[in-house]
């Protein structure tokens, strides 16, 4: 049955598409992942880090972040 009241994700202010895939690998941007390790000690070269960011699947799958409600949801401008 088809819930009309859903809060999808990709009608939410946090979705971030990638402009090479489908919607369904979209990112939500309320939720950043921790930076990556720093391998300077490794190769010797300082790297930047860029902000990553969880899947929208695994935000809605996770209770403590959207959950299947989508309790983070806040739509559109």
């Amino acid at each position: 049955m088809l819930n009309l009241s859903l809060r999808r994700c990709v009608d939410c202010q946090f979705f971030k598409k990638d402009f090479l895939t489908d919607p369904k690998f979209g990112k939500c941007m309320r939720f950043p992942k921790e930076a990556h390790p720093d391998y300077y000690w490794v190769t010797g070269i300082k790297e930047d880090h860029k902000i990553e960011y969880y899947y929208c699947a695994v935000a809605r799958d996770v209770d403590s972040m959207c959950g299947m409600p989508g309790k983070k949801f806040e739509p559109r401008p």
